[in-house]
């Protein structure tokens, strides 16, 4: 279970702590629902490490608040309290877990949305009834998720959405290229007059899930008011990302995208359409997985930010090449006669080039939308350490082949192959199937060797959810409000987040790299280092074999003397060499970790 750092988000939300008595909920099959529905709102539900807790009712709280949180294991191998969704007498798992009509608050759980007999439900795992209310769900693991492929559907207007440090594994179905028809993987909204207040969303990672993150169904007015993505992962994603009518301010920011947007669509099939015909421009007129449309009665220039910055997206080389190499060599239905239309992906927004025929596309770069911006995209591949990301992302690009002919070309049903030969690129960390869980962690390969991705967030930190990187992470948090500051004002530049503090205003002659104290260290240690004048500056830490263990900082310094706390804890006992790189200059020295 990843540490759970609690919501102080800094210059964009507070949350206050009251003191609560905490009732321990012993596990076992309706423990869960007898507390809750004895005890209300007045204790804090803490459910204890390892323990199963069977739901034998959706779990309401309709005149009280509701914050249920499970006890961190001791043992990192160990499986923190499990929550698993039941059935009725038919054997039909329930249609949701938790029907939420109050603030509601879940941490450091596993929520198992398939009953013992491997069913997996079938709709949203919980649904926010009520308007103005708070959903935070922080340190939950999901695995797997529904059909419909959900964590929440919005029904209540003007809500606020904190998701943090989750896991989200298998959502939605290997049937279907489109879950739960006009479904998505994470968030509904309902038929609502509004949208989110608030939406923030950060450092998670997504594996194996289906089509639309997020999706505001009301095209009428449904307007969120502040998105705020960042330093998220996701691998392995069936299409669409925000399908989104009117946004504020939206920030989407440090995310890694793997065979995200996988599946290709057909050009007339385009909902969210330019103005104009949608044949005007070809392959210009196309989807986006951000959609920013304009808000009703907004006067120009636009005061709204919307920052699509520093992320990375790749698709696997087969499946990028799979629309144009069918249109080439395939028909309609395999007839030999009839041409199947083109196919593309969803791009992050709409390219510029199409900016004639789409409202989107002409916004980003407009005098009349200042503070839209979109760039530093990473179109790399991030080289995950674990081969077996590599070997779904294939099982995933044939699975799309059928997902294709199924949705895009809309083949006859006779022509494609049966569901059941489909492949599976479900990251599945057991072999029994969906209910019953066994191994733990349910996912631990979000590790990855490219530098440029290890050093391409706005900080110079890993792009994607910094949970797989513990030193990194608490560089992050050490600076977050900093950092949201920043990001928050528009800019779209590096900002230099390391640590790294000034020792004074002497100023140095030369570059100097003094030796680490304490030496030997557990699990931490200083290191100072001087700089005679401003510049661009590297210090790195090496194992014995010259493989970079930690990037403590990379980026612009102001010259001084400076100290950098290195973190260990998750490294093995040896010796380490660490070096400063600055200005042509590089100095070398050993230290010793020794546990």
């Amino acid at each position: 279970m990843r540490t759970f750092t609690i919501l102080a988000i800094g210059v964009l939300f507070s949350v206050t702590a009251f003191a609560q008595t905490e009732l321990v909920v012993a596990p076992g099959l309706g423990t869960l629902n007898q507390a809750v529905e004895a005890n209300k709102g007045n204790v804090i539900y803490k459910l204890q490490a390892g323990g199963w807790y069977g739901v034998t009712a959706v779990i309401e709280n309709t005149d009280f608040t509701l914050t249920i949180i499970g006890e961190i294991p001791a043992n990192p191998s160990t499986m923190p309290a499990m929550i698993q969704i039941g059935s009725d007498a038919l054997g039909v798992p329930f249609s949701k877990m938790f029907n939420v009509f109050r603030d509601f608050t879940l941490k450091n759980v596993f929520i198992v949305d398939a009953n013992e007999n491997h069913v997996q439900a079938s709709t949203n795992l919980i649904t926010m009834q009520k308007d103005s209310t708070r959903l935070v769900i922080d340190n939950v693991v999901f695995d797997p998720l529904n059909t419909n492929g959900n964590v929440a559907n919005f029904i209540g207007v003007n809500c606020k959405l904190f998701f943090t440090n989750c896991l989200v594994v298998r959502a939605g179905t290997l049937t279907h290229a489109n879950d739960g028809g006009n479904g998505n993987t994470f968030l509904i909204q309902g038929p609502i007059t509004n949208g989110l207040d608030t939406m923030y969303v950060e450092n998670n990672t997504f594996v194996s899930t289906g089509s639309r993150f997020c999706r505001n169904s009301n095209a009428a007015n449904g307007k969120d008011n502040f998105i705020w993505i960042n330093h998220n992962t996701w691998i392995g994603h069936k299409s669409q990302f925000m399908v989104q009518y009117y946004m504020k301010d939206y920030f989407v920011t440090n995310n890694l995208f793997f065979d995200f947007n996988t599946q290709p669509w057909n050009q007339t099939w385009n909902s969210f359409s330019p103005d104009g015909n949608i044949n005007v421009g070809g392959r210009h007129s196309r989807f986006a997985l951000v959609n920013v449309d304009t808000i009703k009665g907004e006067t120009l220039p636009s005061a709204r930010k919307c920052l699509v910055q520093y992320n990375l997206w790749y698709l696997n080389p087969k499946t990028a090449e799979l629309a144009i190499s069918w249109e080439k060599t395939h028909t309609f239905n395999n007839d030999g006669v009839t041409p199947i239309p083109p196919a593309y992906w969803m791009g992050l927004f709409y390219p510029p080039d199409s900016a004639h025929v789409n409202r989107e596309a002409g916004m980003f770069g407009s005098a009349a939308f200042p503070n839209f911006k979109a760039g530093n995209l990473l179109k790399i591949d991030p080289q995950f350490a674990d081969p077996k990301i590599y070997a779904l992302s294939d099982s995933l690009y044939e699975w799309t082949i059928p997902a294709m002919m199924t949705t895009a070309y809309k083949f006859d049903p006779a022509k494609i192959p049966p569901i059941t030969s489909w492949a599976n690129f479900w990251w599945n960390a057991d072999q029994d199937g969906l209910g019953n869980p066994t191994a733990w962690p349910r996912f631990n390969s979000g590790v990855y060797t490219n530098q440029a991705a290890l050093t391409g967030s706005i900080e110079g930190l890993p792009l994607g959810d910094l949970n797989h990187y513990p030193q990194a992470k608490a560089i992050w948090a050490a600076n977050k409000a900093a950092i949201q500051a920043h990001i928050v004002a528009g800019n779209t530049n590096k900002i230099l987040m390391t640590g790294v503090e000034s020792l004074g205003s002497e100023m140095p002659n030369e570059y100097s790299l003094s030796q680490n104290y304490p030496n030997p260290f557990n699990p931490s240690s200083i290191i100072r280092f001087g700089i005679p004048k401003n510049g661009f500056i590297s210090l790195r830490v090496y194992n014995l074999v010259g493989q970079e263990v930690a990037t403590l900082v990379n980026g612009e310094i102001a010259a001084g003397y400076h100290e950098v706390q290195f973190q260990g804890s998750n490294l093995s006992s040896g010796v380490y060499l660490y070096r400063l790189d600055a200005n042509g200059v590089t100095v070398t020295k050993k230290m010793v970790l020794m546990k």
